[in-house]
């Protein structure tokens, strides 16, 4: 996805005053939290089904079986904010995790997957298996700005 993109959706999130942010503040996890589910038809998730196409895009292009999560989430992480070592398998039947990084302006905030913390670029697509420990080291400066999904698999095994 270009860098363009992922600065558009952080000005016009950070600037839209009907979008219904949730704050964690809890001893696993802090940071805040909106949803930008596609499915909805109505409300605030209507403005970036823009973006929700470009994700989709992204996915196809991984694999044509694959398909995008009905939810999508952005998360904000400013100073002194963390997700601690978790997995997605609960919250969601699906087959992978995805998100993108959406800016670098910050410093902490490692994204840390089964032991190695990995880079991806602004824009880059990344992905990881649900029952795969995952967490987001503290940030110590600055805010960071990603999305996240799920990754459905559309075909069936023979099996």
């Amino acid at each position: 996805m270009e860098r363009k993109y992922c600065k558009q959706l952080i000005e016009q999130a950070t600037t839209d005053s009907g979008l219904a942010w949730r704050i964690y503040d809890e001893p696993h996890k802090k940071h805040h939290k909106v949803d930008l589910a596609y499915s909805a038809d109505y409300g605030p998730a209507k403005n970036y089904t823009w973006f929700i196409d470009l994700i989709k895009k992204d996915v196809k292009k991984l694999n044509p079986n694959f398909e995008m999560s009905e939810w999508c989430s952005l998360m904000v992480y400013t100073e002194g904010s963390f997700f601690k070592p978790h997995t997605d398998a609960s919250s969601y039947d699906a087959y992978l995790s995805a998100g993108y990084n959406l800016n670098k302006e910050f410093e902490g905030g490692d994204y840390i997957i089964k032991g190695h913390t990995i880079y991806p670029d602004i824009g880059e697509l990344f992905t990881f298996g649900r029952d795969d420990v995952h967490e987001v080291t503290e940030i110590t400066k600055g805010t960071r700005f990603s999305v996240h999904f799920a990754i459905k698999n559309t075909q069936k095994s023979l099996f």
